[in-house]
């Protein structure tokens, strides 16, 4: 995170920062203040001091390269020992204990070797008094964010699980007291109903509202949206389980695995790894494959008949690990059913649904993509089109009905 010298104007700019934490002891009447905190109508000043910041500390660096660099030769052909790039390090495929490498999470691609022992474990208990405070306690190549600068040796900003004092959360130059007084005010008169929330916390001092139990507002639209969704996955799991090998194999529209529509419902947000299987659990064919970061399934060739249909089973793996399987099926283009078949009692039960007229607008437009309204007619859409068409569809359902969701319908044009 970058930090920039703020001079705040007149009267603060006479006012002594240098004794709070992110003052400046440099210039009086300024603060270093983080990147997120300064307002969009700065980022010129912003962008130019980041400019002439890197600008100074290259010229820093090519002054020490300089002096570091030894006297060159003359021919300037003479190829020292040290310029001699190390090899390549070799890269584990298993885990010390022959176990096979723990997956990263964010790329695939790479495994790692970590098993926490009780060393490890004892070692947490020193994080205050192991943090680096000096600049010989940084690995080589690294050093201390500046500002704020180091640690003092009382210092326990690294600690998270410590509650923030009131000099940490609280700048007093920068306190209205008609900002503040409207903020209480506010508060105060959403404490006063009771309809639809509650103030709790007020012994324990942890001051939060609670979603008032038992009082439901009007559910018809919420109840309606939830049938709806359901109709949507039961479609997309139903297409799934015959996807032709044409859409796979051709040059067209990606096809992706709908997560959403196999993950339970408080879990409805994108895995981050999609390891797929034959249905017995042996690997898949060479001839198919599923990206492991966004679920796409694709074929290097056509195969031959012999080997469709091919049952798939991807499992569906979250920070916490594997929450859910989905199951696909590769068959041949004659035995897979066309996209109408779930297009049409899609459009039927749509129609008579009782949705909030922004919801409907807003589900409409991305509906018209795989279906025409005016002519009551499904479109011609290629598998993958057709899926991403109705995994939005699915998931906007889905937050309609669980948050009474409704939508300006003016801002759809309809």
């Amino acid at each position: 995170q970058d930090f920039y010298q703020v001079k705040w104007e007149y009267p603060f700019s006479e006012v002594d920062y240098s004794t709070v934490e992110n003052g400046s002891s440099g210039h009086s009447g300024a603060t270093w203040e983080p990147d997120e905190c300064l307002p969009a109508h700065l980022d010129p000043l912003r962008v130019a001091a980041k400019r002439l910041w890197i600008k100074s500390r290259r010229q820093e660096q090519q002054q020490v390269d300089a002096v570091k660099a030894p006297n060159s030769s003359p021919t300037g052909s003479v190829k020292r020992e040290s310029d001699v790039p190390p090899p390549p390090a070799k890269m584990a495929r298993t885990r010390r204990d022959g176990l096979a490498l723990e997956r990263d999470l964010l790329s695939c691609r790479v495994g790692h070797d970590f098993v926490p022992d009780s060393i490890v474990f004892e070692s947490l208990g020193q994080l205050r008094t192991g943090w680096p405070k000096q600049p010989q306690d940084y690995p080589k190549g690294f050093a201390v964010a500046s500002p704020p600068g180091f640690c003092w040796n009382e210092c326990d900003c690294m600690d998270d699980q410590r509650p923030q004092r009131p000099w940490e959360t609280r700048k007093a130059w920068l306190e209205d007291a008609n900002r503040a007084h409207a903020a209480v005010a506010s508060i105060h008169n959403f404490s006063q109903q009771a309809q639809f929330v509650r103030r709790r916390g007020e012994v324990s001092k942890m001051f939060y509202f609670e979603t008032a139990q038992g009082i439901f507002l009007d559910q018809t639209h919420a109840l309606a949206a939830m049938e709806l969704c359901r109709l949507a996955q039961h479609s997309l799991q139903a297409v799934l389980q015959q996807i032709p090998i044409r859409s796979i194999v051709a040059d067209s529209d990606p096809v992706r695995l709908p997560a959403r529509a196999f993950l339970a419902e408080e879990m409805d947000y994108e895995p981050l790894r999609f390891a797929a299987v034959s249905q017995d659990g042996s690997p898949l064919p060479p001839w198919v494959g599923i990206d492991m970061d966004s679920g796409q399934i694709s074929a290097a060739r056509q195969p031959a008949a012999s080997e469709l249909p091919l049952s798939i089973q991807v499992e569906l793996a979250h920070s916490e690990g594997a929450v859910a399987l989905a199951m696909c099926t590769v068959v041949a283009d004659s035995n897979s059913k066309p996209l109408s078949t779930w297009t049409v009692p899609f459009a039927q039960r749509f129609n008579e649904a009782r949705l909030e007229r922004g919801v409907r607008a807003a589900i409409s437009e991305h509906f018209a993509e795989v279906y025409d309204v005016s002519r009551r007619t499904p479109r011609e859409r290629s598998v993958g089109a057709w899926l991403d068409a109705m995994s939005r569809i699915m998931r906007l359902l889905r937050g309609a009905a669980g948050t009474n969701l409704a939508l300006d319908a003016s801002a759809h044009g309809r």
